[in-house]
């Protein structure tokens, strides 16, 4: 006898691993001068076609616990729960943007994974990196949530996508199995045989929590170009990114928010391992490791970076970190915190730079600050608008004085080539 089908919101799915083991990481990103017309009946009647189209797609899903799994929305509950996911705060009164994206960090949920909060002047995402990484958030939960809530369509980015343990096992493949090198699997063991020990800070969790501070910065006109300039004059075989996070993370340094020879840790998109096109529907980035003398000379990172990646180590850091996750079911996993500073560069904006904007160039606003995770003591967020540089640096302030890296941003932001270095690499 046939079994009669279950309503979507009968079924709950397990997240996979993949993404669970992110589950501790909330980020904020506020974009301050868009239309207002993307308002939040805008946003939900967005959120609501998606829905008709795919009622199980996360960003619309409750989080439940034991294991990790989303759990679909009945149809008769859907229009509560967008009016609990895009929250209308307009007419309340103003906050300083750095300290509203602060307090929005602090009070993450991780059994929340999306919270849209619309104000008079910006729209502020509350997200959980369960959802997906930042890539996947700037293009669909930001960019194409904003598109469709203006021009009507369906923000088709945001369905379920494919079962993406099947495309990391595609990824090694096409990169590790297919062309078995022995050198990526040694150098992948050295690297884990030197890392430095964990030290996590004592105290409970919820104290890190409320200790979580934000800086924030956005340059001048033509920083990036000065950036560009140095590149070209001095190390043409890298790039701006890599050069202006080389540069950032010696600033923090300099300017005493960690100590000399922290761990530094560059996020890698590993959606480079797949085929062209490949829609990767949550997280698909990885953790590169740099060695200590790599950190700040964007030649020798941009050498370590090219290397690791032809080797493939960010597909072994990927799959080692969702075995990792799976087995800590079954056993307790080693208690983390080794104060590693994190690197994530997300590029030009594009998406975002193409959305309905009301206010000039010069007057929009960005801030992106994901939260570091107690294995790290600061997370630096580094994007490009326009002709400037934006950096926001979110970090534990037991750790970190929050004055060394408000220092360090302005300084950087003010002249970056002081930060990089002369001559020819060693």
């Amino acid at each position: 006898m046939t079994g009669t089908p279950r309503a979507a919101e009968d079924r709950s799915l397990r997240i996979q691993a993949h993404n669970a083991q992110w589950r501790e990481l909330c980020s904020v990103t506020l974009l301050a001068g868009l239309d207002p017309a993307v308002d939040p009946a805008a946003l939900r009647a967005a959120l609501r076609r998606l829905y008709d189209v795919d009622p199980t797609a996360p960003i619309l899903c409750r989080v439940a616990a034991g294991p990790l799994r989303w759990v679909p929305v009945a149809p008769e509950e859907i229009d509560r729960r967008l009016e609990e996911l895009v929250v209308d705060v307009r007419g309340t009164p103003k906050e300083d943007l750095e300290e509203l994206v602060e307090r929005l960090l602090r009070e993450g949920d991780p059994m929340v994974p999306f919270r849209l909060f619309v104000h008079d002047d910006h729209h502020a995402w509350q997200l959980s990196h369960v959802l997906g990484d930042g890539v996947y958030a700037n293009r669909h939960v930001v960019a194409e949530l904003v598109r469709c809530a203006a021009n009507g369509d369906v923000p088709a980015g945001l369905v379920r996508g494919p079962h993406r343990p099947r495309l990391l096992a595609r990824a090694v493949w096409r990169t590790l199995l297919r062309r078995p090198r022995l050198t990526t699997w040694r150098v992948a063991l050295d690297r884990l045989r030197s890392a430095p020990p964990s030290t996590p800070p004592a105290g409970d969790p919820a104290d890190r929590q409320v200790a979580l501070s934000v800086v924030s910065r956005m340059s001048g006109p033509g920083m990036r170009e000065a950036v560009r300039r140095w590149r070209d004059e001095q190390a043409a075989d890298t790039s701006v990114a890599v050069s202006t996070m080389a540069a950032v993370r010696s600033a923090l340094e300099v300017e005493g928010a960690f100590l000399p020879g922290t761990d530094t840790v560059v996020l890698f998109d590993g959606r480079r391992y797949l085929p062209a096109g490949t829609h990767v529907a949550g997280n698909f980035s990885s953790a590169l490791r740099l060695t200590p003398e790599n950190s700040t000379d964007p030649r020798r990172m941009a050498r370590q970076m090219r290397r690791d990646a032809a080797l493939g180590l960010p597909l072994v850091s990927m799959l080692v970190a969702t075995v990792t996750h799976t087995l800590s079911r079954f056993r307790p996993s080693a208690a983390g915190g080794s104060g590693s500073v994190v690197l994530t560069h997300l590029g030009p904006l594009t998406e975002l730079r193409e959305l309905p904007w009301q206010a000039p160039p010069t007057e929009q606003r960005i801030i992106q600050a994901p939260a570091p995770s107690a294995a790290v003591s600061m997370t630096a967020c580094i994007s490009e608008w326009q002709d400037r540089i934006v950096l926001s640096v979110s970090f534990d302030s037991r750790r970190v004085p929050r004055a060394a890296v408000t220092r360090a941003l302005e300084r950087v932001l003010d002249d970056p080539r002081a930060f990089l270095p002369a001559g020819a690499a060693g």
